[in-house]
């Protein structure tokens, strides 16, 4: 059982981690990304998901889709 909650502690730990240094590589250059995602299920067992996402600049133009 402590193993397990330390096991947890650290996972979130690195989450963290990696969320810290994605916001400030994303801010050094004042570029972002952005996603539109839509899902609906067609039965119980197959869902579709679909997602378009946009590299925006300063100016919020779109530069590329990808």
């Amino acid at each position: 059982m402590f193993i397990i909650r330390r096991l947890n502690q650290f996972f979130i730990f690195f989450l963290l981690i990696l969320q810290s240094n994605f916001c400030f590589a994303q801010s050094s250059e004042l570029k972002g990304w952005s996603s539109v995602e839509y899902g609906f299920d067609i039965n119980e067992i197959l869902k579709i998901n679909l997602s378009q996402h946009f590299r925006l600049k300063e100016d919020l133009n779109v530069i590329a889709h990808t």
